[in-house]
Formats: structure tokens, sequence, C-alpha cells
């Protein structure tokens, strides 16, 4: 160390002073001392020391908690459950929000409390959630049981928490003691009590209620609002009373992939969003007398999702006066209901239980005209049924059944049996033996007055890629060509910017196409297909790539990026018996290429993976459009209405109707907006009808959407459904006016207008809209309605005072998880 005063230390750790009065010695004893000198100057500033070693770590600090009031979501969360000697639970939980903050105020009476056992599964009859606490319910007077037997029905610690059991700790705990023993709850006449058994598996969870009555104030004013939302969960443990590894588990589904449908998933009030949660009391003791209504999740969710094809649909009894009713009639499933593994989950504990456990009420709940002993709609007969038919299903239907495509799982992967709807399974896996490729564009075939030219290939991916032969395939040619099963199409749109496809319109007056719609090419040329003007030549032989011109020319006046794609479907025959009369959805495919300017590709707003969660595969007309929205949009676009198809003895005269058509009967339209950003919002609303193909009504009112439609990211790709420049994106036609080819006759909608009005549909909303320059009226030139000057961005932008994304509390939940 160096040194730093004359009064400092030397290296040696000597004192310098003594140095010098030891030098003073050997030099002499003698004369005279003098005066001692003026301080020297401040030596530098010495390096810093080696630093010394960490301490130990202190006790965690009780963190401060915060009111429930403050909370924006609730998440609970079940720490210990210990028993006392008397086979009484005291369970210990915890309350934090998304912030991770500890949160106090909750009272007794905002919570409830569930518990049950996992009793083990037993010859044919698996295992079951049993629980401690259930209570009777008799059939009503007047209910088609009424007068038989009281039956039992799973319930929960209410309608409060025993309030001397209940303590609130400090950081956000809480401990609940339970009044008694959990054998002594069951008041049912068909159990006497529950046994407790402390070595099997047992689950707790909790619920949070916002009883103004008997829990009045904010934490209970703030509860109203987290759970209609499902922001507060459940927070169920599983456990062994007895300690040690649990003996069993039951874990089927995974609730996140009921929410890839239904967002957040919250039922009763929006207290139980936990489907472990849920089992407890919808388990197989559960049954409502008055119906004889099974509450057991098992059949009880299959028979929501089916309640479509069900022969006798779900029924309970209630209301105001009493009554049969049948809550889920109107339930429809977005997709076929074979595909088990869309809210079944293998990679859960149990997750296989689908096509492992098999019995009579786990098939019934979806075939419910199956009668096994009567041979009912079943091929087989048991002349001598077992005690319990159960018995014998697996013998069939099991995993390792002799008949190989009748084990469940094949059955429901191959059958084909009702609607050929293009989400069922087989057909999803016959789709995989083709693939669409647009292996270029001639780019001088793309100006305006051009024809265009497209080379193309139709390949199969499970076999090497191998091209299909258009001419000889049994897929594209022959009979079926004759009632459309096999087609295919080049379409050609402009302009990305806003499909308009001005230009390409055959006609005016009744007999005039449909509006704005792009070139379509056919290059099929078997036996019996249409007629088609395009040239179509082989140019490969072996890899069988085909080029194909249009016989219709890009229109002189066409502007900017053109898409082109393929769509339609090949023929298939699913059960191999030689004929091809099935329509195969096949994903169509796009590329785009410029006919004027800079290439300028098409805003994605949608993400079909988003889709698929609810549809599993998006088919469409036919099974012609399928799994591709950016193709969607270049016939479905701002100036197309379905106009053209509202022919026939569906209209009735009306002079208000453009170029004489009448009014539609089922809506009293005369027409309707085909507009992507609008008819989608409006389907999904279950607010339109729409004409098809052949005058088809396609009246959406009974469309039942599972999710939360205030949540666009269930749909749009992220922050893709802000408000839109009202000057670039044009106004959506309401009424073509007398010449479909042209939209500068036509009547439209402002743009933002146009998409809000497809879920805000009230007058208040539009007079809202037309305050701040919402407009129906003349459509110009450009796009844009004459006079019209929406402000939407002001409010509704990101970061501003009504930002959509806050208003909707678009991601207040997990997407994409």
């Amino acid at each position: 160390m160096r040194l730093a005063t004359l009064r400092g230390i030397t290296r040696t750790g000597v004192p310098l002073i003594a140095l010098i009065a030891l030098a003073a010695g050997v030099a002499g004893c003698t004369g005279d001392d003098g005066k001692t000198g003026p301080a020297g100057p401040g030596g530098g500033t010495g390096g810093t020391g080696p630093t010394g070693p960490t301490g130990p770590t202190g006790p965690a600090g009780t963190p401060t908690a915060v009111p429930i009031s403050a909370a924006n979501t609730i998440l609970v969360k079940v720490t210990s459950v210990t028993f006392a000697s008397a086979e009484i639970p005291t369970v210990t939980f915890s309350l934090t929000d998304d912030l991770g903050r500890p949160l106090s105020g909750l009272a007794a009476c905002n919570a409830r409390m569930t518990i049950a056992k996992l009793t083990p599964a037993a010859g044919s009859v698996p295992s079951r959630w049993t629980s401690y606490i259930a209570t009777a319910n008799a059939p009503a007077a007047g209910s088609p049981n009424a007068g038989g037997p009281s039956m039992e029905y799973a319930s929960y610690e209410a309608p409060c928490l025993n309030a001397a059991g209940f303590v609130a700790l400090d950081g956000g705990q809480y401990r609940y003691t339970f009044p008694k023993k959990v054998s002594a709850y069951t008041n049912t006449v068909n159990l006497t009590g529950v046994p407790f058994e402390p070595t099997l598996t047992h689950r707790v969870g909790v619920q949070l209620r916002s009883d103004q009555t008997n829990a009045p104030g904010a934490t209970s004013t703030r509860l109203s609002a987290l759970l209609p939302k499902g922001l507060v969960s459940n927070g169920p443990l599983d456990f062994r009373p007895a300690g040690g590894a649990l003996t069993a588990t039951r874990e089927i589904i995974n609730g996140a992939q009921c929410n890839a449908c239904h967002v957040q998933l919250a039922i009763h009030g929006g207290a139980r969003t936990d489907y472990k949660y849920c089992v407890t009391c919808h388990n197989p003791g559960t049954v409502m007398a008055s119906t004889g209504a099974s509450f057991n999740m098992m059949s009880f969710a299959h028979k929501i999702h089916a309640a479509e094809m069900l022969t006798t649909p779900f029924t309970t009894w209630g209301g105001t006066p009493a009554a049969l009713e049948t809550p889920f009639a109107e339930v429809t499933f977005p997709q076929d209901l074979r595909n088990c593994l869309t809210c079944h989950n293998e990679t859960t504990a149990n997750g296989t239980n689908w096509k492992t456990t098999i019995t009579q009420a786990t098939c019934g709940s979806c075939h419910d005209d199956v009668n096994v002993a009567t041979g009912a709609n079943h091929p087989v007969i048991l002349a001598t049924p077992p005690a319990t038919l159960d018995d014998t299903c697996s013998g069939c239907h099991g995993p390792t059944a002799v008949a190989v495509n009748l084990q469940v799982a094949n059955a429901h992967a191959t059958s084909i049996a009702g609607t050929l709807v293009p989400s069922t399974p087989a057909v999803m896996e016959y789709a995989k033996k083709f693939q669409y490729k647009i292996i270029s564009v001639d780019a001088a075939s793309m100006a305006p007055g051009a024809f265009p030219k497209v080379r193309i290939q139709i390949v199969d991916p499970t076999s090497a890629n191998a091209g299909y032969n258009l001419l000889t395939a049994a897929a594209f040619t022959g009979t079926p060509c004759t009632n459309g099963t096999a087609r295919l199409a080049i379409d050609v749109g402009f302009a990305t910017t806003d499909f308009t496809n001005t230009g390409t319109g055959t006609a005016t007056g009744l007999q005039a196409g449909s509006p704005a719609q792009p070139i379509s090419i056919n290059p099929l040329k078997g036996p019996g297909c249409p007629a088609s003007t395009a040239t179509v030549t082989e140019v490969d032989p072996t890899l069988h790539t085909y080029d194909v011109t249009s016989g219709v020319a890009i229109p002189l006046t066409a502007t900017g990026t053109a898409l082109i794609g393929i769509e339609g479907h090949p023929a298939g025959d699913l059960n191999a018996d030689g004929v091809y009369g099935d329509r195969i959805p096949v994903k169509n495919v796009f590329t785009t290429k410029v006919i004027t300017g800079t290439a300028a590709a098409r805003r994605a707003v949608v993400a079909i993976a988003r889709c698929q969660s609810c549809h599993e595969s998006l088919s469409l007309h036919g099974n012609n459009r399928t799994d591709e929205p950016q193709l969607c949009v270049v016939c479905h676009n701002p100036d197309a209405t379905d106009v053209s198809r509202r022919t026939g003895a569906t209209m009735a005269g009306a002079t208000i109707c453009p170029s004489g058509l009448g009014n539609s009967t089922a809506d009293g339209k005369c027409e309707e907006s085909i507009d992507f950003k609008r008819m989608i919002h409006k389907i999904h609303a279950a607010d339109i009808v729409v004409y098809g193909f052949g005058g088809s009504v396609n009246d959406f009112a009974g469309v039942t959407y599972p999710g939360r439609l205030n949540q666009c990211e269930s749909c749009h790709a992220a922050n893709t459904y802000y408000p839109v420049d009202a000057t670039k994106v044009r106004a959506t036609t309401t009424s073509t006016g007398a010449d479909r080819r042209i939209p500068t006759d036509d009547t439209a909608l402002s743009p933002n207008a146009a998409v809000c009005t497809g879920c805000h549909s009230s007058t208040a909303a539009w007079a809202h809209m037309e305050q701040n320059g919402a407009l129906e009226g003349a459509k110009q030139a450009d796009g844009t309605v004459l006079n019209s000057a929406e402000t939407c961005q002001v409010c509704h932008a990101a970061g501003r005072s009504a930002d959509v994304k806050v208003m909707h509390e678009v991601g207040i939940y997990t997407f994409d998880d």
C-alpha cells in the first residue's frame, strides 16, 4: 500500500514517524531538534481492497398486499391441505394478481370450496371423481320423473365458507378449516356418507363469488367485474392425505385446448374457469332427478358439442313457469365431431382414455340413437347381455380389437358417414395426397390487355411429390367432372391494395354476372369438364407441369399488383369403390405479379391458424376455397355483393331494387355485401343472410360463436384491427346500381363503419358513427363515399382515448398458447 500522509502507514505496517525517530537515533542524540515542519502534501487514494465474503441471506419479508379491488386478474393457488385426526381438512390458499402482488380483502362469503376423491377404476367402470360434498335433489312436481327417487347432486361448501373456520393471513394468504368431517357431508338418500380414504388421490379447489348480499363492498364489486370475463382462477390442487406420491390421476383434458375456441371458458357466472375444478362436481354421481340427465362431464360435454345431431336433446327442468328446457339445442360445433383431439390432449397423463376406456355412456353421449341391447342402429345384437354391457364394448372397439377399423381411434378417423365436411378426419387425411403449386407467371402476360399465362403443377406429397396428369388422372378427369366433383381454377384478381377487378364483368341488367369478380381460368380438359377458353400445354410430361393461358385478357384499365391463385378441388374415392365422387378440399395457393408500377403485397390481417383453432379445416363453396384468406378476399372484396344470386322464387317484386330485381323474402334486401371485412364480422355475430350458388339461401342467424366477439385477436393478427385511413381503403358496396361492371354507380358504406356495424348494429351505434363522419352514399371512382369524412382514428387509434384494443379489452387473454 502506498504512503498516504507523513502520519500514514508504510508497506510493512510500521508507523512512519517511528522510522524517522529510529534514523535520528542512528545519526546521533545531540543537537537542536528544531521545529516541526509543515505537513507534506496528501498522497493519492489507495486501491480498493478485495471484496469480503457475502453474508447469509436474510429471511424473506412479507410482501405488502394490495386490495382485491385493485386487481385485473385474480390467481388462486391452493398451497397446502392438512387433515386433523377427525378427518377435517384445513386448506391454505393464496391470491395474487397478474403482477404477482398478493391480494387482501377476501371475506368468507366471497369464497366457496370443493373437495373430492378419485375413486379407482373397477373392471369396465372407469375411474371417477367422487365429491364428499353432495346434496339430494328430488324430482320437481310436474317434471317427467315427478314422484320418483331423489338423486345425488355434487356441490361445494356454500353459500359461504364457514366464518368460524376462515382466517385471512398476511401476504394474500388465507386458511380455511372445514366445519366437519368430509365423510359427514353427504345428505343424499343414495349415499349415507362418502368414506374418507386418505391413501387415494384427492382434489381441492376454490371458487370466488361476488355475492353482494353476503359480502358487499369493494371486493364484491371488483369480483362482479372480473368473474364474467373469466379472469378469476380456481387453483385446484391434487394431493394425498396420507402423504407421498399420488396413487392415480385423471388428467384427460387440457383446458388450453378448450380456450382455443372459447378464448376463456368461464361458467356459472364466471366462477368456474378450470376444467380440473369442474369435474369435481360434474362427476358420474351428479344427476338431475327431474329429468334423469347426467351432469357427468364426459357425457355432458359431448352432448353440448353434439347438440345439432342428437336424436334427443339434453333436457333440464326449470324456468318460470317451470318446464322442460333444452338449453344447448342451439349450439353449433364449427368442425367435424370426429376430431376427438380437438378437445382431448394425449400429452396429459390420461389423455388417451378416449380410445381405451369405452363405455355405453361415453359412446351414447354422441351416438344417442344406438341401443346395444336391442341392436337398434348397431350391427350386433347381444343375445345374452352380461351384467353390464360395458364389459363387451372394448372387445370390438378397444385398442386391441381384431377388427382394426372398429377401434375407436380408427372408427372416428376413417368414418365418412353423414355429411362430408372438410374437417372430417378421413377427408383431411385424403387431402394430404394433393398440393397445388404455381411454378411461375409469365411477366409479359400480366400487362394491361395481355392474356395471363401461368405455369402450374399439382403433386402428391405422399408419393415423392409425383405430378398428376391433369388429362388422365382420375382425380381430375372423367365422369365426376360432369357433376362438378373435380374442379380447378386459376384466379387473377387486381389490385392487391384493395381488390376491385373492375372491367371483368360481362353485361348489365338482370342477366349480369356477379360484380367485381376476378378472371377465372379453367385448366381442366377432361371429358365432361366445363368448357374453357384457356389454352393448356403440358410443359414436362414427366413432372406434369402445365402452362395455362387465359382466354380472357386483363382489362386495359387495370393497374397495380395482381394476385394469382389456384383454388378448386380434386375428386376423391374415400371408400375405395372405384368411383371418384368426393370433393376433396386442398389448401389454396397464391403469388403476386406486377401489372403496372411497383409490387405491393396484400395486407394480411387474418391468421388462418387462429381460424383453424375452431374450424380445424376452413373450406367453403363446395370445398373449393380452402385455408387461404388471402385468396378469399379476391372475390370477397369491397365492390362485391350477392346480387347475381338473388333470383327466382326467393325474390319478391320491389321497385326499390336496382335493375328491376326483386327483394329477398329471406331478409327483405335487394342484395348483401360479401366484402370480407364486413361479412365475416356479421357471420360470427349471427346477423347476415347471403345468397350463394344456385340461389341457395345461407342464413347465419343460427351461428353460435363459442368465443368472445370483442376479442379481435381470436381471428386477427396482432394490432390489425385499428381504424383504417378511409381515403386509402375502399368503401363497401351495399347496392351495385344499374351497371355491375363499374363501381361508380354504387351506393357504399364508408370503410370503418362497414366493419364496426358488423357487430355494433344498434341505432345508437350508427348515430355515433354518423356523427363522426361515417356515411352510406355514392361511391366515387377512388372507392371513397362522396362527402364522407370518417374520424374514427382520432379516438380509436392506438394510444388514443378510446383505443380499440383497450375498449375491447384485447390482450387480457393469452392467444396462440
